[in-house]
């Protein structure tokens, strides 16, 4: 069973909560290798509930990637309606099935970019996908807060350690390949 303290060589010390790794640098904390008791205890990768966990390095998206995801979604999504302007039926098919994909991507824990560039968004303590309302508020919500202020929000991927931008921070997810 889970120790009620867990020390990691990087410092973090945990003190109530349980961790199978590390939520800081991603180190196994368990010790033994069991995952019983832990707040996440599914191996690296995706596990047979559709989970995933922080894996001893994490997979972490680097920010070149995480940009070009955001690039190929924007002209998905900023393009695309742009053809209504052209009154055509067809161009509001189209803007309806995109957005209509972009909302069933929220409910998978990714965006329409990062579906296409194979990247997840992950809870960064335990490694589990988010569900469709949170990243309504990672996507709404975060990413207005993120670019309010010169997108500093945006460049705080950057500088920060887990590659995570202010919208991240919000809900405390990473993103992660795969």
């Amino acid at each position: 069973m889970a120790e009620s303290k867990q020390e990691c060589q990087c410092g973090f010390v945990s003190e109530g909560t349980a961790y199978r790794f590390c939520p800081e640098c991603g180190s196994d904390l368990s010790h033994e290798g069991s995952t019983q008791g832990y707040a996440n205890p599914s191996p690296q990768g995706k596990n047979m509930e559709g989970t995933y966990s922080i894996p001893t390095s994490p997979p972490i998206s680097s920010p070149s990637r995480r940009l070009g995801a955001y690039i190929v979604e924007a002209f998905i999504l900023f393009v695309v309606p742009l053809l209504l302007l052209s009154g055509e039926t067809l161009a509001v098919f189209a803007f309806l099935g995109v957005w209509g994909w972009e909302l069933w991507c929220w409910t998978q824990s990714r965006t329409i970019g990062k579906h296409l560039f194979g990247m997840t968004v992950v809870h960064k303590n335990t490694g589990q996908p988010f569900g469709f309302g949170a990243m309504f508020v990672r996507e709404i919500i975060g990413k207005f807060i993120s670019g309010f202020i010169f997108s500093l929000g945006f460049i705080w991927i950057l500088i920060d350690d887990n590659n995570q931008g202010w919208h991240d921070k919000l809900i405390s997810s990473i993103v992660i390949d795969g």
